[in-house]
């Protein structure tokens, strides 16, 4: 996961499985998942408030909104979209799940 050019069905795997251990890349898996998922909310055309959750993020992990939004946010997009098929009736609802408690803050502990 080091590479910005991952494989569709290597990124897949993560985003299923979890992006954990050297694949996380020196990321917290939770705040890889939150990425994730809101990089796929871009994927997959989900209306949400990104400066919002990028502030939340940002509240949450000190690191920069640049990186949060350009390292986190926008890779998980650009990786997710290449997946085809990417947007299943099943990622949409956990990703609908997800978006209104990130924009409170509540970024669950998942790993």
């Amino acid at each position: 996961m080091t590479a910005y050019d991952i494989k569709p069905d290597v990124y897949l795997h993560h985003y299923d499985k979890g992006f954990t251990g050297v694949d996380a890349i020196g990321w917290d898996p939770n705040l890889q998942f939150a990425w994730s998922r809101t990089g796929a909310a871009k994927t997959c055309g989900i209306k949400f408030d990104q400066g919002k959750i990028v502030d939340q993020l940002q509240a949450k992990y000190d690191i920069s909104k640049v990186m949060h939004e350009i390292n986190g946010i926008n890779f998980h997009h650009m990786q997710s979209k290449k997946v085809a098929g990417f947007c299943t009736p099943e990622r949409m609802r956990e990703i609908h799940q997800y978006m209104p408690r990130f924009l409170i803050g509540d970024f669950p502990v998942i790993y």
